[in-house]
């Protein structure tokens, strides 16, 4: 059974998300190891087709390499995302207590969207 007191929901709305603006920093608390959970992401507007959610461990990363611990399934717009994890994705959060989000959309700087991420904190952290 996992304590409630270790689930943590952290919630962000994007307008005049173009995708290009670089990472997004989410607080984690108590800056240890985590574990993502499930993401749940609904686009509302704009004119971008597809979307792909991204999470790195550090504020400079690129995709694909050592520090992005989650890439989320290329979805098509109008399809809300709601994933709930097979295995818990471990990461642990950078020294400021820090993770960091990119949802790469393929057009449009007008896109409204509502991300919804689930971690559990780690034992002992």
């Amino acid at each position: 059974m996992i304590s409630n007191d270790l689930i943590i929901s952290k919630t962000l709305s994007l307008t005049s998300y173009a995708g290009a603006e670089g990472s997004i920093v989410i607080d984690v608390p108590r800056k240890k190891a985590c574990y993502l959970i499930g993401v749940r992401i609904v686009r509302a507007s704009g004119t971008a087709t597809t979307y792909q959610l991204r999470l790195g461990e550090a504020a400079t990363w690129t995709n694909g390499d050592i520090n992005e611990f989650y890439t989320g399934t290329l979805t098509a717009v109008g399809t809300k995302t709601w994933e709930v994890l097979a295995q818990p994705v471990p990461f642990v959060a950078d020294a400021t207590g820090k993770i960091y989000y990119r949802l790469d959309v393929d057009a449009g700087a007008d896109n409204v969207v509502a991300i919804k991420f689930y971690f559990l904190m780690a034992s002992g952290a």
